[in-house]
């Protein structure tokens, strides 16, 4: 249904509340209580302790001085850290997932089984996977962000790389509830690293994709106050497994964690003009933005299906005045609206993935120009046609909707000279489950002349070659994925320095 870029799927397929208490919270081998080792002077630890840690003098340090320090740099007020307004416990996220990828360098774990308290890893600015993560829960807590809605989870990351069987890597990363009410990976690994922010100048086209598909697999969560575990068909590892493996063959390294949370927003943001926390901010909201149609907010069931959101159904003109909207007001506030403009940039790719716009801009030359919606035809500089050509509604190379009866020349004559995309969610017009069980708009229910567009899955490039008429072969549609992915890296990143304000 949308862009695809990001390989991160999933994440629905979890009660990252937790499904049952964990009645084991000890980690062995646990820690020598007098700094000189030895396995019979060592001790278990409760895993909740690392995060009740957040009392400590030196997490109450880094959120007096350090962290709003972090944020004047990057131009924000040190008070909104404070804030309870709307859109100020996602700054806080936000800002503590970029303070800990910017201040806390990753190394391989120095005594395997012992994982760092929050204080140690702030105060050594160095720590393995899992003292990030818990670096960052704690941060998140003592901030001020209630328990309810922060869990640090062990498990594993499941990576289908291209060319190679699936694999498993040993992992542990932050999970927090946004202020939307949805669950988000805030992963310790990337965020804000220089590698991560020089790779989004890149082109798509040119890029190397190794990961194809990534799934976070959790098997346990806990917070200061409770350890869960999560259910899965076979019986979850104890507790303590992760600690055991830490530093082995099988972990989940920073070049891995960041090809898994490559998207359109962080290739469009990795610039010098925006800072880590946006940055951090942004990539949390990729898996609902950018994901696959049954994960995060392209799950029309649960969210709802507005055609404006995606540029579907020809709202073309509809869909930009949300845009303009979503942009206005991350331009007025652009800590508390990061999630606006994420919604823009969300319709802003789609616009380039499922209109007609990207066909009759096409020069041959490898490139798309980017649109101007306040320009006719968005600046197309051609008139669409679709009597004849490659684009053609008069004949029956496309469908229509069965309560369009005028036939395929009427629906090329009414929507000649004007930019389409495909039809979706129109009753009795289903073309798959996913969309079979797509809430239908109200303005739907009679969609006129838009029953005439050929369906979505006819004309979008946007992951589903097979059903697509408009380009069937393998080569062409490719071409035209990478010119439109990169025209909508452009655009994005347009309209974010167009509406960045904090300087």
């Amino acid at each position: 249904m949308c862009f695809t870029l990001s390989p991160l799927a999933g994440l629905r397929r979890w009660n990252w509340d937790g499904d049952r208490i964990a009645r084991d919270c000890l980690l062995p081998p646990g820690r020598a209580p007098d700094g000189r080792g030895g396995r019979r002077r060592e001790v278990p630890v409760d895993v909740r302790e690392f995060l009740a840690a957040r009392h400590s003098e030196g997490l109450r340090r880094a959120l007096r001085t350090d962290l709003p320090a972090f944020a004047r740099d990057a131009g924000v007020r040190a008070d909104r850290l404070q804030s309870r307004g709307p859109g100020s416990f996602d700054l806080r996220a936000a800002m503590a997932a970029a303070f800990v990828a910017s201040r806390v360098a990753h190394r391989a774990a120095a005594t395997p089984g012992r994982w760092q308290f929050p204080g140690e890893t702030l105060a050594l600015a160095a720590g393995g996977t899992e003292d990030r993560a818990l670096a960052l829960g704690a941060l998140l807590l003592a901030s001020g962000v209630s328990p309810f809605n922060v869990r640090v989870a062990t498990g594993k990351v499941r990576l289908k790389l291209r060319g190679r069987a699936p694999a498993d890597r040993e992992h542990a990363w932050v999970m927090y509830k946004s202020e939307a009410g949805r669950w988000q990976v805030l992963e310790p690994m990337v965020g804000g690293s220089r590698r991560a922010r020089r790779g989004g100048a890149a082109r798509l086209s040119g890029l190397p994709r190794k990961v194809e598909r990534a799934e976070y697999v959790p098997h346990h969560l806990f917070n200061d106050a409770h350890v869960w575990e999560v259910a899965h068909p076979s019986p979850v590892p104890p507790l303590g497994a992760l600690a055991r493996a830490r530093g082995g063959p099988h972990r989940l390294e920073p070049e891995f964690a960041g090809e898994v949370h490559r998207s359109i927003l962080t290739l469009a943001l990795g610039i010098p003009q925006c800072p880590p926390w946006f940055l951090a901010s942004a990539s949390s909201h990729f898996g609902t933005i950018f994901g696959q149609v049954v994960d995060e907010q392209d799950n029309f069931v649960t969210h709802g299906y507005d055609c404006r959101d995606h540029f579907d159904d020809a709202f073309i003109d509809e869909s930009w005045a949300l845009v303009s909207e979503r942009l206005s007001r991350f331009r007025s506030d652009n800590e508390g609206n990061v999630e606006a403009f994420c919604g823009a940039a969300h319709a802003i790719a789609d616009f380039y993935a499922h209109s007609s716009y990207p066909h009759f801009a096409d020069d041959r030359g490898g490139a798309i120009p980017v649109a101007r919606p306040d320009e006719p035809l968005c600046g197309l500089g051609v008139t669409p046609g679709y009597a004849g050509g490659s684009f053609d509604l008069s004949g029956d190379r496309f469908t229509t909707a069965p309560s369009f009866t005028a036939g395929h020349p009427a629906a090329a004559s009414a929507w000649e000279g004007r930019i389409v995309s495909g039809r979706y969610a129109q009753h009795g017009d289903s073309q798959s489950l996913v969309e079979a069980l797509t809430p239908t708009p109200g303005y739907l229910d009679l969609p006129g002349d838009r029953a005439a567009v050929p369906h979505h899955n006819e004309i979008a490039v946007d992951g589903d070659r097979p059903t697509n008429r408009l380009y069937a072969g393998a080569a062409e549609y490719g071409r035209q994925l990478a010119m439109r992915r990169d025209a909508a890296v452009e655009h994005v990143r347009k309209a974010f320095l167009d509406n960045w304000t904090l300087g």
